[in-house]
């Protein structure tokens, strides 16, 4: 429950200031998507501590980097593995003080390590009641909240500095765009560790959501038939799954199935086409499209929830036949632009403005322009502050205030941003996860 949260969390905040924490002082999250990521998350937060996310597949090479590179005092550790990987990169860094894992079970091997649970059974001391009392008197916009440590061509991650201002410009300007509500539930699928899930887990909870955690990718088959979220955040790679898993399916179903699904996906893309503006309705396909919608579309809702609104979907670029067979099942997909380095959303569809192959509108308090080599350019107030400790590279980021995203692009007639190519050396897989060529060619 909200009290729950509120409770746990203002208890881990006076936890890391009885372990000695200071303000702006770095507290590492090394786990998969659980309900205690966010706690931690937001505990750290309220002792106005900096979180640094580290993904769980991370080699150990970097994460020793990032952990060594922020000065981080605590690892929060998720499982019996994560732990034992806080352990080996504790050895190696020199600031790291304490370790707190999350799963009771695991055994621990300092009397510097913690469980969670067994701290949040103990009471706080009244100085790091009074401390934080204090500190949250003193909070600011300008603070910094995280630092997410992006890959670079090299492969040494740069660690993005983001504080409040962007975060909360963030979550305001996403409440233009956005049909979501107090109540709607979201499925935490994607890592957290990264800026889409975080950013997003940040807006439901500040609208007054439930986010559910998902710690097994493998299992978001069964997780959506259980949840029912009204959203969730996936890369193309998921929708490419289930177009691919419903194609597989009529492909070995009956002829007459087979013509069946054909005419409803046709009927479902002119419908769509209706709904925005860019065809006349008919009442010929308006009835139509509730016979395709009883005898097909109903059924593929169904294998996602059933109560989906829309789902945004960012990392990499989506097909456009993909897209488009989800617009004509009636599931609403929200391509978006961004970056870690942006809060993510820079710009994306709306379920108004849903324009196949096109990454969407700026939200209202962003710019973008098209400059040299045909390169995205962006400013607002979701921008990040810079590097940390890297000013060279943060000089190197900007062009006279404006963001040098690395991407390549266009903007049509209506303002939607399309993506024609990458001018950065990364390349970016299905799954949003980018890979370093210079690093893989040296170490061949």
């Amino acid at each position: 429950s909200w009290h729950q949260f509120d409770t746990i969390t203002s208890k881990i905040a006076q936890l890391l200031i009885d372990l000695g924490l200071h303000v702006h002082d770095k507290v590492v999250i090394l786990a998969q998507n659980t309900p205690q990521w966010t706690c931690a998350d937001i505990g750290a937060l309220k002792a106005r501590n900096v979180v640094v996310p580290v993904y769980p597949t991370s080699t150990m090479e970097q994460a020793v980097f990032i952990v060594n590179d922020s000065r981080a005092k605590v690892i929060f550790a998720g499982d019996e593995g994560q732990y034992h990987t806080a352990c080996k990169i504790q050895a190696q860094c020199p600031s790291v003080q304490h370790v707190v894992v999350f799963d009771s079970t695991v055994k621990l091997a300092s009397d510097a390590h913690f469980h969670l649970d067994a701290l949040l059974n103990t009471t706080p001391s009244q100085q790091s009641h009074d401390e934080l009392a204090q500190r949250l008197s003193r909070t600011s916009l300008d603070d910094l909240l995280t630092l997410i440590y992006t890959s670079g061509t090299t492969g040494e991650p740069k660690g993005v500095m983001l504080d409040y201002r962007n975060i909360a410009s963030m979550v305001e300007q996403h409440d233009t765009e956005i049909a979501f509500k107090a109540g709607d539930v979201s499925l935490a699928f994607l890592p957290l560790s990264h800026v889409f899930e975080r950013g997003w887990t940040f807006y439901v909870l500040c609208r007054g959501g439930r986010n559910v955690y998902l710690n097994d990718t493998h299992r978001v088959k069964q997780a959506i038939a259980a949840v029912k979220p009204h959203t969730l955040c996936v890369v193309p790679r998921f929708l490419e799954k289930v177009y691919s898993a419903v194609h597989d399916k009529v492909n070995s179903a009956p002829a007459i199935r087979q013509q069946l699904f054909h005419w409803a996906i046709g009927v479902g893309a002119r419908q769509f086409e209706v709904s925005q503006g860019r065809k006349r309705p008919s009442k010929l396909l308006s009835a139509q499209w509730k016979l395709a919608n009883k005898l097909v579309f109903s059924k593929l809702q169904n294998v996602l929830g059933g109560r989906l609104t829309f789902m945004p979907v960012g990392g990499a670029a989506l097909d456009v036949n993909v897209g488009a067979f989800f617009h004509s099942i009636g599931v609403p997909i929200l391509c978006g632009y961004g970056m870690t380095e942006t809060c993510a959303t820079v710009t994306c569809n709306t379920l108004n403005n849903r324009v196949p192959g096109s990454n969407g509108k700026p939200l209202h308090a962003m710019e973008i322009k098209i400059g040299a080599n045909n390169e995205i350019l962006v400013r607002g107030e979701t921008v990040m502050r810079g590097y940390f400790n890297r000013p060279e590279d943060t000089a190197e980021a900007f062009d006279n205030g404006w963001l040098k995203t690395g991407d390549a692009g266009m903007i049509d007639a209506e303002g939607n941003l399309y993506i024609t190519d990458r001018i950065k050396e990364l390349m970016k897989t299905s799954n949003g996860k980018y890979i370093a060529p210079q690093r893989v060619e040296g170490k061949v």
